[in-house]
């Protein structure tokens, strides 16, 4: 369990130093709009980048959906599939990686 750890906290950090490569390079950049999407599990209004429904757009969000990636999201944390897609293309990937960090920092 351990060794198991080790390794996605390490593959996180890996992903996470690509996905800033990623987001620095010219022409990978796209507008993003957030999109008001159905109601997530606590009522509210799903917000792309929300992956955990706690109102705002974080660091925590960031890893939740590198987990995602990586299917390393513990059982026991919200997780909002349609939040986490937050370049709207259908999937779970480091693009949304991208997109939930420049939501974060905007």
């Amino acid at each position: 369990m351990k060794e198991r750890n080790a390794l996605i906290r390490s593959l996180c950090a890996i992903l996470c130093v690509f996905a800033l490569a990623l987001a620095v390079l010219p022409g990978l950049s796209a507008a993003i709009d957030l999109p008001i999407l159905p109601l997530d599990p606590f009522g509210k209004p799903v917000v792309r980048g929300d992956i955990n429904c706690d109102g705002k757009i974080n660091s925590r969000d960031i890893i939740l959906v590198m987990q995602k990636c990586l299917d390393a999201v513990p059982e026991n944390v919200v997780f909002e599939k349609r939040a986490a897609d937050a370049n709207g293309d259908g999937k779970i990937n480091s693009r949304d990686v991208i997109a939930i960090m420049k939501l974060a920092l905007a």
